[in-house]
C-alpha cells in the first residue's frame, strides 16, 4: 500500500492524516533548544545537518520535503517511494509533520497505529508513581509477560526519560518524584512504546502523564487534556486518602504523607462521572476499556491494622477472615481468571467502604474492571527489601486494558 493510501490517526491532536500528505521536516535541533517538541517556538530553528535545502520552516523544524496540496496527488518520483526515510537524510532526523497540528510525528506511525492510554485521576493520587512503576516493569523486566504481551520496548527518548525521570527517583532516588507540571504534557511528548501482544498484534502505546490539576474541570481537560476524551482506554485511579471511611482511620502523620488534604476542587467519584460522559459521545458503539484501581492500597492495611479484609457485618469493618487477593502476588494459573476475581473482590470492598459511586459509574462502563495496586508496598516489605519500593499488582490495569484492546482489535479485524 503506498503511503498516500495509509491513514493514522494523530496521537497528539487525534486528527486523522494521510501520511504522505505530510509535510517532512527536520527534528534534529542545535543544542540550545530548550525542547525539541516546542514546535510553537521560532527562538531556535532546525538546520538541515545533510546540507539539503530547507523549504521554509514550521514552527521551529526546517521542512525537507512541503506537504502535498490538499487535493492534490504527490508527484511520480515521490509516489515510488514509500517510506519517508527514504526520502531524506537520516541524519536530518526527517519525521512527518501532522497536516493539522503541525507537530512531528513518530517515526514508527509508519508502521504502527497509535494507542492512547490516559492515567486518570486527582492530583496527588498516585498517577506518576503508577506510570513510573508499571512502564518500567513492563520494559525493563518482561512484567507483562503473564499478561499476553510478548514485546514492550520504549522509544529511545521514552527509554531516557523513563529511565531519568521515574526509574531512577522511584527506585534509587528514595523513591520520590517530583509533582508533574500542570502543562509538562504540552512541552514533553507522551511516553511511547511499541507492543506486541501473543496473537501477532502490535500497535504504538501512547502514555500522557498529565497532573490532577489539568484534569480538574472540562475547560482545563479540553485545553491541556484533549487526548483523554479520545483515550482507546482509561485507567483511573482511586485515592484512598479521598474515601471517607479510610481517611478518618489513618495516622493524621501517614495522611499527610500520603497527600491527604492536598487542595482539591472536585472529588474523584465526580472526576470518574465527568470524564466518562465526555468519552461517550465520541464513540458510543464501542467504549475504551476502564480499569477502576485503587492506588495506595497498602493505606488500607495502614488504616484497618493489617492485610484488608472483606467486611460481612457493616460499613468499613474489614472483618472477613479470607484475605483480599489482591493483597498477595499473583499466582501461577489463568491470569484472566484470577484478574476475574480480584476485580469482584475489589469492586465489593469499595462497596464496602460506601464508594457506591465509583463502583456503580464503573459498572456502567463496558467493558470495566477493578484493581488495587501499590506501587511502594507496606513498611514491612520495603525494609525487607533494604528500603526499596515493593510494587503489588501494579501490573493488573495495564495489563488488563492491554488485553481488552487486543480483544476489540481482533474483533475488528
Amino acid at each position: 500500500m503506498a503511503m498516500r493510501d495509509v491513514r493514522r490517526r494523530c496521537p497528539y491532536c487525534g486528527s486523522n492524516v494521510v501520511l504522505d500528505d505530510c509535510a517532512i521536516v527536520c527534528t534534529l535541533l542545535p543544542p540550545e533548544a530548550k525542547s525539541q517538541f516546542d514546535q510553537h517556538s521560532k527562538e531556535v530553528r532546525s538546520v538541515p545537518a545533510s546540507g539539503d535545502e530547507a523549504h521554509g520552516h514550521i514552527g521551529r523544524y526546517a521542512v525537507l520535503r512541503p506537504e502535498t496540496a490538499k487535493g492534490a496527488r504527490v508527484t511520480r518520483m515521490w509516489s515510488k517511494l514509500p517510506s519517508v526515510y527514504e526520502r531524506a537524510n537520516p541524519i536530518d532526523l526527517p519525521r512527518r509533520a501532522c497536516t493539522s497540528c503541525r507537530t512531528p510525528l513518530p517515526e514508527e506511525l509508519d508502521e504502527l497505529d497509535a494507542v492512547v492510554l490516559a492515567v486518570v485521576g486527582l492530583n496527588r493520587g498516585g498517577k506518576t508513581y503508577f506510570i513510573g512503576s508499571s512502564l518500567t516493569a513492563a520494559s525493563r523486566n518482561d512484567g507483562l509477560a503473564r499478561h499476553g504481551v510478548t514485546a514492550f520496548t520504549p522509544l529511545e527518548d521514552t527509554a531516557e526519560r523513563l529511565h531519568q525521570h521515574y526509574f531512577s527517583g522511584l527506585f534509587r532516588g528514595g523513591f520520590k518524584l517530583d509533582t508533574t507540571p500542570v502543562d509538562d504534557h504540552l512541552t514533553r511528548p507522551p511516553l511511547m512504546f511499541k507492543v506486541t501482544m501473543y496473537d501477532g498484534q502490535a500497535f504504538l502505546l501512547l502514555v500522557h502523564d498529565v497532573s490532577g490539576e489539568a484534569l480538574m474541570n472540562r475547560s482545563s481537560r479540553t485545553a491541556t487534556a484533549g487526548f483523554v476524551s479520545r483515550a482507546d482506554a482509561i485507567i483511573f485511579l482511586a485515592d484512598p486518602t479521598d474515601m471517607d471511611h479510610v481517611e478518618r482511620e489513618l495516622p493524621l502523620q501517614t495522611l499527610t504523607e500520603a497527600g491527604g488534604g492536598s487542595a482539591r476542587s472536585l472529588d474523584q467519584a465526580s472526576l470518574l462521572d465527568a470524564v466518562l460522559n465526555e468519552l461517550r459521545p465520541v464513540n458510543p458503539e464501542r467504549l475504551p476499556p476502564l480499569a477502576v484501581t485503587i492506588s495506595k492500597s497498602d493505606l488500607l492495611e495502614v488504616a484497618f491494622g493489617g492485610k484488608p479484609r472483606m467486611s460481612t457485618s457493616g460499613l468499613g469493618e474489614i472483618t472477613l477472615e479470607e484475605v483480599i487477593p489482591f493483597s498477595k502476588p499473583m499466582g501461577d494459573g489463568d491470569w484472566r481468571e484470577e484478574i476475574r476475581v480480584t476485580s469482584e473482590q475489589v469492586r465489593k470492598l469499595l462497596r464496602d467502604l460506601n464508594e457506591n459511586k465509583l463502583v456503580s459509574l464503573g459498572e456502567s462502563h463496558t467493558p470495566s474492571s477493578f484493581h488495587a495496586i501499590s506501587v511502594l508496598g507496606s513498611k514491612a516489605s520495603r525494609q525487607a527489601r533494604g528500603g526499596r519500593p515493593a510494587p503489588v499488582r501494579v501490573m493488573d490495569p495495564l495489563g488488563t486494558v492491554l488485553e481488552q484492546i487486543r480483544a476489540g482489535r481482533a474483533r475488528d479485524n
